[in-house]
């Protein structure tokens, strides 16, 4: 498969003559008020937040499709990555939010996990492929209101649920029974 055509929007590929176009995400937070009073007041107050755009990948053997994938940038200048493991490139909901809204090109809000000092840790979990036609699974609610946390929809098919934790661990797969 090769890329024919890039632009924010759409790619476009070719694949033994037949052209395929792969259309970008829409934008993750139409109502940005909303999301940020949903959003629980101590986490508000962090200063963890980046904005992000969604950018092609490439097709590779294992995704020979290619993929869109969430990029984070600062918020302060937008014109400049964000990192997961440096602060100075993270900001505040505000500036997040504002930012947001002034840049069409931005396509989503985010907040940056880690430690939070005294064995606090700002954790977050994705249900991949929870909802089906609307509907969030059983098993995926049980997830969500054990939590007893925030929960958000993911650009696609499933929740992010964002908290506090003392333990920091890793669940691979998608359901009760996913491998992977």
């Amino acid at each position: 498969m090769t890329t024919e055509s890039y632009n924010p929007s759409s790619v476009t590929s070719t694949e033994r003559g037949e052209s395929i176009r792969f259309s970008k995400p829409p934008r993750t937070i139409p109502d940005p008020e909303l999301f940020r009073r949903n959003i629980p007041e101590f986490i508000r107050q962090l200063p963890r937040f980046v904005v992000w755009r969604y950018e092609y990948e490439a097709p590779t053997k294992t995704k020979p499709e290619g993929s869109w994938t969430k990029v984070p940038y600062q918020a302060r200048n937008p014109q400049f990555g964000a990192s997961s493991t440096d602060p100075a490139t993270w900001s505040d909901l505000d500036t997040a939010v504002a930012v947001f809204m002034d840049d069409e090109t931005l396509d989503g809000i985010g907040v940056m996990c880690g430690s939070l000092g005294d064995d606090l840790w700002l954790a977050m979990v994705d249900l991949d492929h929870c909802i089906i036609d609307g509907i969030i699974a059983d098993w995926a609610l049980e997830y969500i209101n054990a939590s007893e946390s925030y929960s958000e929809r993911s650009p696609r098919d499933g929740v992010r649920i964002l908290g506090t934790t003392r333990l920091v661990w890793l669940v691979c797969g998608t359901r009760p029974g996913a491998t992977g």
